[in-house]
């Protein structure tokens, strides 16, 4: 449901390598990019995803060895 916690839903529905410690938003583990900006998965509810993107680390590392993600779709710094 709309109410579930975003780990939970990386985990257990989509089978995702997402790695937690504490499930209680105090360690920072379980941190995911949602629309750019860092969240714990364990405390975001899923409603508040909505239609935004989300990226683990093992995502962002993949798409960065292939050129893609959001550091792809970045401009350089100056």
């Amino acid at each position: 449901g709309p109410d579930r916690e975003l780990l939970w839903v990386l985990l257990d529905e989509l089978g995702l390598d997402i790695h937690f410690s504490c499930a209680a938003g105090s360690c920072g583990t379980c941190l995911v990019l949602v629309d750019g900006q860092a969240q714990r998965a364990c405390c975001y509810l899923l409603s508040a995803v909505g239609d935004k993107p989300v990226w683990t680390k093992a995502g962002l590392l993949e798409a960065r060895e292939r050129g893609q993600g959001p550091a792809a779709q970045r401009p350089p710094a100056s």
